[in-house]
């Protein structure tokens, strides 16, 4: 904490309120009481120390959204006002006016924390994050290669890299619903993606919020009539959905963030990391994002046409390379285990082979997790060949995901 504030006499006319001091570079808050409505749906495994300092004392404080569409706000009539990512940012704006805060909306529709994971660095670490709300939980279940092992293996990826390169930076994960959950566990259980997730937030003493969860035990489970009250289709909450998942964030908000109970608030201090993995895969694992327009990587391309200003929602991908003729082809040496393929434009039909061995036809649309080209390859050096011989107008490749060893 750099100011030091003599005296600060703060007083509150509420029921069990108390005044607060501010000295000696400790502070005591007046405890601000809320119904908790939420916490049955609240796993508290840490403070928000860090980011009230941050709020507090003039800093730029930088709110970063990782997630899918949920967080995006599909299906709210404006999700720059009614989203939970709207809600909670603006709480924050609101309840901490003179603070200098940003909001980095990095939500993509349609992927889950593969993605996530290959995003973390450019999305999270370079922005200097102090908060982020992670939610991949229901995106992560949509996709056969995300099964609950997979969703350990590639959330504690998002986890671990932002806490060795920002240990300062507070992280929430939220998990949200949809039909078939609401189905099956209603409001009195959380299904096996989400205790996946879970089991990465207990190693690194991560707080979730299952608001999913929280809106089912609001509908009872799943009420056909309440369903289309509170959610737009099978997934995206309409208004009264993303208000009721917003208020149970903010009910932790509020709860470490305005003082109930009183909070001794410490300097800025790193986050613990722990040893080990979550996912003992990780140990080893190294994954590289080398984007498209990054073209002096590639060993030749040709037939393809740099696109410097082609931006992928969401994300700070903002380039691509297309095949802009017929016959085209790029070439790749790469370092590592594995190779998958990042692409925009669906119905995409590809050529390609690795170190000349057969060539592979097969068709491939955008999708989180990207196409894989080669898995549990030798840990050296590959050569991918890869031709476009579809004739679609949309033939984009936004980059390449590589796996390695440490």
């Amino acid at each position: 904490m750099k100011k030091i504030i003599s005296l600060v006499i703060v007083i509150v006319l509420l029921s069990g309120s108390a005044f607060g001091l501010v000295s000696c570079g400790k502070t005591k808050i007046v405890p601000v009481d809320i119904e908790e409505k939420y916490s049955d749906f609240i796993n508290v495994r840490g403070d928000l120390n860090n980011l009230y300092n941050k709020l507090n004392f003039g800093e730029e404080t930088v709110i970063s959204y990782l997630g899918g569409s949920v967080t995006a706000g599909f299906g709210s009539d404006n999700a720059e006002v009614g989203s939970w990512r709207a809600i909670t940012f603006n709480w924050l704006s609101e309840n901490f006016p003179e603070a200098n805060i940003v909001q980095n909306n990095v939500a993509m529709g349609g992927t889950g924390s593969h993605l996530g994971a290959f995003r973390t660095k450019s999305d999270i670490i370079d922005t200097n994050s102090d908060l982020v709300f992670v939610e991949f939980s229901v995106n992560d279940s949509y996709s056969g290669t995300h099964s609950a092992g997979n969703s350990t293996l590639y959330f504690e990826q998002i986890i671990r890299q932002t806490r060795e390169a920002l240990p300062e930076c507070d992280i929430i994960a939220v998990y949200v619903t949809d039909i078939a959950f609401a189905k099956e566990f209603g409001g009195n259980g959380m299904h096996s993606v989400a205790q996946a997730h879970e089991k990465v937030c207990e190693k690194y003493g991560i707080t979730s919020i299952d608001a999913g969860r929280a809106l089912c035990a609001l509908m009872n489970g799943y009420d056909e009539e309440l369903w289309g009250t509170y959610i737009s289709d099978t997934v995206h909450p309409a208004d009264a959905g993303y208000a009721v998942y917003a208020e149970a964030i903010n009910e932790y908000l509020h709860k470490y963030l305005k003082g109930s109970p009183i909070l001794e608030y410490k300097k800025i201090q790193p986050h613990a990391l722990p040893e080990g993995y979550a996912d003992e895969r990780n140990e080893n694992l190294k994954l590289t994002f080398v984007p498209a327009d990054n073209y002096e990587m590639f060993d030749s391309i040709k037939g393809f046409m740099l696109e410097a200003d082609a931006p992928v929602t969401g994300s700070h991908i903002k380039g691509a390379i297309s095949a802009a003729e017929e016959k085209n082809e790029l070439v790749f040496t790469f370092e590592g285990t594995g190779i998958d393929l990042y692409i925009s434009g669906k119905g995409n039909r590809i050529e390609y082979s690795i170190d000349g061995g057969n060539t592979t036809r097969t068709i491939v649309d955008p999708a989180d997790p990207p196409f894989k080209l080669a898995q549990g390859l030798e840990d050296g050096t590959h050569t991918l060949k890869l031709s476009f011989v579809s004739k679609r107008e949309t033939r984009k490749i936004r980059g390449f995901f590589i796996y390695g060893n440490k």
